[in-house]
């Protein structure tokens, strides 16, 4: 018999909507079920769906959303946002491209007004004389 060595495994990619699948389990799990812990919700949906409940955790925690919450509490997403962990790679580097220009405007605007304040100072002293 052959065993699995760690070249031989793969990493299953779950997509935002299948991660989002799991925590709405999740969510739905403990009204349904009385007052259960966060881990049995968690242990339900990794019986339910075959993910690891560590994953299941990791998930849980980039969404920063704890089962049981009521939504606008400090600890819930706003409805209709995503979630980093779960935005698109794509989406993710045009946001790092345009928080760069922002940055670089930002510069910019600063050097602008030392400019400004340098020159204003200048016509100042020269009108004084």
């Amino acid at each position: 018999m052959m065993t699995k060595t760690t070249t031989d495994r793969t990493k299953k990619r779950y997509t935002a909507e299948e991660k989002q699948n799991v925590i709405d389990f999740i969510n739905n799990f403990q009204p349904e079920n009385g007052k259960r812990s966060r881990r049995g919700a968690q242990k339900a949906a990794a019986l339910h769906f075959g993910i690891s409940t560590v994953t299941i955790s990791s998930w849980m925690k980039a969404t920063k959303l704890r089962p049981g919450r009521k939504r606008g509490s400090k600890n819930s997403i706003p409805r209709g946002s995503t979630p980093l962990a779960f935005a698109a790679p794509a989406d993710l580097r045009e946001l790092a491209a345009m928080m760069e220009q922002i940055a670089e405007l930002e510069a910019q605007t600063a050097k602008l007004a030392d400019l400004k304040a340098a020159a204003a100072s200048l016509q100042a002293r020269l009108m004084g004389k």
